[in-house]
């Protein structure tokens, strides 16, 4: 799995980060961000967006050190964004 410092969506890195992770990773993502297995793969193939808390849930399952983890936060606002300049 490559550093989250080289993703440009936390989309992309989360999909990554499943496909090295093997079977079985989408439900232990899931339960990490506290929501369902289907909201977590309806975020990484639509629009829905997930939250900060599930961001930070997944954080801590994947050990992020703290740069890590403001970074993928900050990748998640930006996609969360609704302005046209972002």
């Amino acid at each position: 799995m490559k550093r989250i410092f080289t993703y440009h969506s936390y989309k992309d890195f989360l999909a990554a980060t499943i496909e090295a992770l093997g079977r079985g990773a989408i439900a232990k993502l899931a339960e990490a961000a506290g929501c369902n297995r289907t909201y977590l793969s309806q975020a990484l193939n639509s629009k829905v967006q997930l939250t900060p808390d599930h961001v930070l849930g997944i954080s801590d399952y994947l050990k992020l050190n703290e740069q890590e983890v403001d970074y993928f936060i900050l990748l998640l606002l930006y996609e969360r964004s609704a302005s046209k300049n972002a």
